[in-house]
Order: C-alpha cells, then sequence, then structure tokens
C-alpha cells in the first residue's frame, strides 16, 4: 500500500495502517474454597468440611458434640464447596505423624458403642482411601469409623464391618489459591481433577503459581535446640525447699522463654511446683506443658523425669517419652498417679 491513502474514518486519512492488540481480560482471582483431596498424601494439617456422598446427594457433618451428628445438604460443585456454604460445617484437623484430631468446638472422639464422645480416644488414622473416599478409623479400635448411616442420615462411628447402608466420607480441604497440598489444583476448572494441573504449564497463558508450603509439614530453616534445666534453674520462679511453700506454684497460664521457645503451663489450679528435684506434676490437678516457638516448626520435644513422672500428647491415649513431628504448638498432658518432677525439657525447632 505504499503512497496509498486509506480511510481511517470520515474525513481522515493515514498513509499506514495502525494495529492495536486487544489486551485480555486479567484472569480472575481464585476464590478460597473447600476442594476435594484424592489421597493420603494430601491429607494434611488443615481446615476440612466432612462430607458423605449418597445417591447422588451430597451431606455435610456439621460442628455439633452430639453422640451422633445429623447430616447437613449441601452443595458441592466441581468438587468445590464454596465457603459460604461451609458455615459451621468446618473442622480443624491435625495430622501428628500418622494419626489425626478432629476438632469442632471440641475434639472428636470414641469410646464404645455408635456415638462420637469426647472423652474417648480422640485419636484417628486412615484406615484406606479409594476413589477420594477415606475411611478414617478410631485409633482405639480401626473396625470403628466415620460413617454415614444412610436411612438415619447421621453421621457416627460405625463398625467397618457393615456391608450395605453406610457410606464413607470425602473430604474437603481449605484452599486460597487451589493447592490441596498433594498437588496444584487447577482451581475447579476444566477436567474437574483436582491435585493435577499446574497453572501457566501444559499450554494455558496463565503465569505459573508458586506452591505454598504444605500443609503443616512445616520444613524451612535450621535445627536449633533448647533446653530448659528445671533441677538446677529456677528461671525466676521460686524453689520450694522441701517446706511446702505455696509461693513455690506455678500460676495458670504461666510461660516461661528461652530464646525463641515459649513453654506455657496449664491445668487446675496449683498443677505445677518448682520443687527440690525439678518441676512437679501434681497429678491430680491435670497438669498440661504447650511448647511454641513463635510460629516457627517445632519438629522434637524430650524430656528427662524422676522415676513415675509420665506423658502423653494431647488428644492421644498412650504414654511416651518424646515426641517429634512438625507442629507449631504442640502440647503434653500429665498422666503420672503420683506427684513426680520433670528435670529437663529439651526443644528442637526451626530456626
Amino acid at each position: 500500500m505504499d503512497g496509498e491513502n486509506v480511510a481511517i474514518g470520515e474525513g481522515k486519512t493515514e498513509t499506514e495502517i495502525v494495529v492495536v492488540e486487544q489486551q485480555k481480560d486479567p484472569e480472575p482471582d481464585f476464590e478460597p474454597c473447600y476442594m476435594l483431596i484424592s489421597s493420603a498424601d494430601d491429607f494434611t494439617t488443615g481446615k476440612y468440611v466432612i462430607v458423605a456422598e449418597v445417591s447422588g446427594t451430597s451431606y455435610a457433618m456439621p460442628i455439633s458434640t452430639s453422640q451422633k451428628i445429623d447430616g447437613k445438604e449441601i452443595t458441592v460443585s466441581q468438587d468445590i464447596i464454596s465457603t459460604g456454604d461451609a458455615t459451621d460445617l468446618v473442622w480443624e484437623i491435625t495430622k501428628t505423624n500418622d494419626n489425626y484430631t478432629i476438632k469442632g468446638t471440641s475434639l472428636l472422639g470414641w469410646s464404645s458403642s455408635t456415638n462420637f464422645s469426647s472423652s474417648g480416644t480422640t485419636t484417628w488414622k486412615v484406615k484406606s482411601v479409594s476413589n477420594s473416599i477415606f475411611t478414617i478409623a478410631n485409633t482405639k479400635d480401626d473396625s470403628r469409623a466415620i460413617l454415614f448411616q444412610d436411612d438415619t442420615k447421621k453421621f457416627g462411628p460405625y463398625s467397618t464391618t457393615n456391608n450395605s447402608g453406610y457410606t464413607a466420607v470425602k473430604l474437603y480441604k481449605y484452599t486460597e489459591d487451589g493447592n490441596v497440598s498433594g498437588g496444584t489444583a487447577d482451581q475447579g476448572q476444566g477436567d474437574n481433577n483436582p491435585g493435577t494441573d499446574t497453572p501457566g504449564q501444559g499450554g494455558d497463558d496463565a503465569p505459573g503459581v508458586e506452591e505454598p508450603e504444605q500443609g503443616g509439614d512445616i520444613t524451612q530453616g535450621q535445627p536449633k535446640t533448647v533446653i530448659f534445666d528445671f533441677e538446677n534453674e529456677t528461671y525466676g520462679l521460686t524453689r520450694d525447699s522441701g517446706n511446702g511453700s505455696n509461693d513455690a506454684f506455678l500460676p495458670k497460664g504461666h510461660q516461661l522463654t528461652k530464646e525463641e521457645v515459649v513453654l506455657t503451663f496449664n491445668g487446675d489450679d496449683e498443677a505445677w511446683r518448682l520443687w527440690t528435684d525439678g518441676l512437679r506434676e501434681y497429678y491430680k490437678k491435670n497438669p498440661t506443658f504447650t511448647v511454641s516457638a513463635g510460629g516457627k516448626a517445632v519438629t522434637a520435644v524430650s524430656w528427662t523425669v524422676v522415676s513415675g513422672a509420665t506423658f502423653k500428647l494431647e488428644g492421644t491415649d498412650s504414654e511416651i517419652t518424646q515426641w517429634e513431628g512438625s507442629e507449631t504448638s504442640v502440647t503434653f498432658v500429665g498422666t503420672a498417679s503420683a506427684n513426680k518432677a520433670v528435670k529437663t525439657i529439651t526443644i528442637t525447632y526451626l530456626d
């Protein structure tokens, strides 16, 4: 078109054509939601909606302290539950090693029969996973699992030997970016297969998304160890010399800090006292201590004790002498049958 005038508009000419590339609309932000997980690897610490699907209808397990929990119909679209539909349905699930605690207003547990009980065993494990359906069994007896009774439409710790009329559950995990730990989900679009597609790859034009840290499995930082020596140090407390001084009792909620680590002591009144041989737990006072490190990952806790001082991880039944994992906060419960002292507590965290 050399030298040729091309009409651009009424009364206007140009000797060249200017092509303006049409800008694409920006991709919409991902809406936080609850997304179906498909494997035990995806089942990490987080917030979940627990759902049973029966004859095409989805029933969620609401937060409740009832012995059996009435299912609530809920809309599931493309393996996603919206946050607006999840009100009063969200359970806080914490993974420790291969076990889980499930908390609403209190810990979900089982003691006997087909009733939930917060005073029973409150740890659960994955017995099996198939086609995104989880059989979550109680650690006290893995023949008891969280199941949905199809006729009554109630969730309960029913027997896994029931061959019909009971449905195992699906788990929908809270995500703010489509990531459900085991992989990057496709943000509820396309093939409805969460956990397989990574945005920015496979031919689409969306920019890649950096994967966030997974669940509660915190691994950044270098290990650092702190020791509290109650046999030789007072940490500003009054040590009872054996005369029964009440000044040596720790107030409920008392905290001791060393570097990043915080120990928080709780229980009934007068549950802990600094004694001649260490920090004594008073077994009738429900003593507990919680370890945290300012939001950093606590990876190991161990202790030395006067013979007879024993502890268990909160929400479990078995006594332990040490713990390993990756949590920002972990609580231990005194189980001694007499008043016995802790000599040292050793904590490893990632700095």
